[in-house]
């Protein structure tokens, strides 16, 4: 139950509230994420869109 949206270019997984089973593909958004903040050393609150909700990547980071 993911929804799927493509936006310039890029595939866009989105997670609905309440469903804790994370998928490969949205595991994957958050891995580049993260690898992206530590290549640029940008702020996480500044992360594109595509990769997901700053919280998130900043969360699973520090984990």
């Amino acid at each position: 139950m993911q929804a799927l949206t493509a936006r310039a270019g890029h595939a866009t997984y989105t997670r609905p509230h309440g469903i804790r089973h994370l998928c490969a593909a949205y595991d994957r958004h958050v891995i580049n994420g993260i690898l992206h903040r530590v290549r640029t050393g940008m702020q996480w609150r500044y992360l594109p869109e595509r990769y997901g909700p700053c919280k998130t990547l900043y969360e699973r980071h520090r984990r």
